[in-house]
């Protein structure tokens, strides 16, 4: 199971994410967000984290050569978009050498058009796709639960790796991971105590747990 902590915002919280193993640490790079990084601390979190556990960069509506260029000042090898970005711009990103997980917002009134928003993706060759909640306004980080039993009747074994976000916590990443068998999951504010502070103990919880889960 690919676990990913995103919103990382420091150095001593990415040291503290990191040394629980997760295989991923999501960089925020959309100034809105409360969890948001600027480039100068990006550089730190990336030299601080070991070389098992991937910084990813999250990008809301960028154009890609700014994508790119960020990618390649912080040695970023997986991007992550979360905006509205057509597949022109993955496509862009992916033909740049990048690795795209592609971000998609659900709720129960947009679940079936899933397929359609896979399907408009699938020339392209994408690292995963991401199901997030759909929540009016914003880009993610709401902490509500994406539609898990509608993903699990749509999703096809044919389309990218299934990535579960939306809302996920300790508590419930269990019975997330056996409604939708995803590929990876990944939590920002499920484990944390405030609006961008990771909370050491629920990230170790949240990986044991989600890691747990996935096992035969």
């Amino acid at each position: 199971m690919w676990v990913k902590i995103c919103g990382v915002r420091d150095v001593d919280s990415a040291r503290a994410v990191s040394d629980l193993r997760p295989d991923a640490i999501g960089l925020n790079f959309h100034p809105a967000s409360p969890r948001s990084v600027d480039i100068r601390m990006a550089e730190r979190i990336v030299r601080s984290l070991p070389t098992d556990v991937e910084p990813v960069g999250v990008f809301v509506n960028r154009a890609a050569a700014e994508i790119v260029e960020i990618a390649a000042q912080l040695r970023l090898f997986t991007v992550q978009l979360h905006g509205d970005e057509p597949p022109s711009v993955a496509e862009e990103l992916t033909r740049s050498g990048l690795k795209v997980i592609r971000a998609m917002r659900i709720d129960e009134a947009t679940a079936d058009g899933l397929p359609v928003a896979v399907g408009d993706f699938r020339a392209i060759s994408l690292k995963g796709v991401l199901i997030d909640a759909r929540v009016a306004g914003q880009y993610g980080g709401s902490g509500q639960s994406a539609p898990w039993d509608r993903i699990a009747a749509h999703w096809k074994p044919e389309w990218p790796s299934l990535i579960l976000a939306g809302g996920l916590t300790p508590a419930n990443i269990a019975n997330a991971i056996a409604a939708t068998r995803p590929w990876g999951v990944d939590t920002a504010s499920g484990v944390e105590s405030s609006p961008g502070i990771k909370d050491v103990q629920l990230v170790r919880r949240f990986i044991e747990s989600a890691r747990s889960a996935s096992q035969p």
